[in-house]
């Protein structure tokens, strides 16, 4: 009975082993590996993006800026990269002295002339003209700048102000900000004037003669008052006026200065003078546009014997870097006939 029961066990225990040798390897080669449980992927996280080299433009907007020999338009994000976009600036009068941009993002332009014959654009290559009316009174030069949605506001060569809020459909005159009598330089206008970032604030410069003198004027209801600010410099010659912050800013062809008390103090930009890299005097056209904020870009138009240049800040007006920028080929480089604008143009 007992040697029965052990043979049993055996039979049963020698079943087992020939089952379990069934799934081992063959003779002579190792076993296989035992099964492995499948691993979910990691996930691969890409890294951040990698923050701009230079500070972006307030809001999203950018920089336009037009030469007029070459009539190239160039456009920069960030005031220090520029890059020119293909094609001609179509524009319908062909010389044009003033550049601005309303909130909306639209372009303005007016031809040289005794009258603001404005025209619009959308990207600085197509332009189309603006029907308007022509301003009552004196017949001027006009400078040109722009605020809130299709508001435009001028100063002219005989101290006359005018504004318009249909995008130069009509004007209304404005309070003047120069007696009667006031005249620009040889019936032309050296002359500029900017809105705030937020649109409330106005800034007009011009250039004039005695009796009169020079004025520089801010306002905060769109014109209807002013009140003068002391210029830094007798002769009042800005190349233009425009607004960092809450500071209020006047470049020249030398440097830029900046109030933030009206004008009761001054500072000035640094290097001064501003001039091109290597240059020992500055050219004879030059142009300033602020994004409003921090970002304050000046462009230098080449002539017979300077190459041009770009002068960019992020500090709001207080240190420049002199830069070079790309002009390709001038069609008349024996004139010193060129003319650079530049604006901001904010993001709708």
């Amino acid at each position: 009975m007992i040697r029965s029961r052990w043979k049993l066990a055996v039979s049963v225990l020698l079943a087992l082993v020939g089952a379990c040798g069934t799934s081992s390897a063959p003779a002579g080669q190792p076993p296989p590996a035992p099964a492995v449980a499948a691993v979910a992927p990691v996930p691969v996280v890409p890294p951040p993006p990698a923050a701009p080299a230079f500070p972006l433009a307030r809001g999203g907007g950018h920089f336009v800026a037009w030469h007029q020999s070459t009539k190239a338009i160039y456009r920069s994000d960030d005031g220090h990269t520029w890059t020119r976009l293909p094609g001609e600036a179509a524009l319908q009068y062909g010389w044009t002295p003033w550049l601005a941009a309303d909130a909306a993002g639209t372009l303005f332009t007016t031809s040289l002339g005794s009258r603001p014959d404005l025209q619009r654009s959308t990207d600085g290559l197509a332009w189309t003209a603006v029907p308007t009316t022509t301003p009552e009174g004196e017949r001027a030069s006009f400078a040109l700048c722009a605020g809130p949605a299709n508001e435009l506001f001028t100063i002219t060569s005989t101290g006359q102000t005018f504004r318009t809020t249909d995008g130069g459909a009509t004007w209304t005159e404005a309070a003047r900000a120069r007696p009667v009598g006031a005249r620009g330089s040889g019936g032309g206008f050296g002359g500029s004037c900017a809105y705030n970032a937020a649109g409330d604030k106005l800034v007009v410069q011009g250039w004039y003669f005695d009796p009169q003198g020079p004025v520089l004027a801010v306002s905060s209801d769109h014109g209807q008052t002013w009140t003068n600010v002391p210029p830094p410099m007798p002769r009042n010659e800005a190349t233009a006026v425009m607004w960092a912050d809450n500071a209020l800013l006047f470049g020249n062809y030398e440097k830029v200065y900046r109030t933030e008390d009206n004008g009761v103090t001054w500072t000035e930009s640094t290097p001064s003078p501003l001039y091109a890299t290597g240059a020992t005097s500055h050219g004879y056209n030059r142009w300033y546009a602020s994004d409003g904020a921090s970002i304050v870009v000046g462009i230098e138009a080449p002539s017979t014997t300077l190459s041009g240049a770009l002068f960019y800040s992020h500090d709001g007006g207080r240190t420049f870097e002199t830069l070079p920028l790309d002009y390709h080929t001038d069609p008349t480089p024996q004139a010193s006939d060129d003319t650079i604008r530049v604006t901001f143009v904010p993001h709708a």
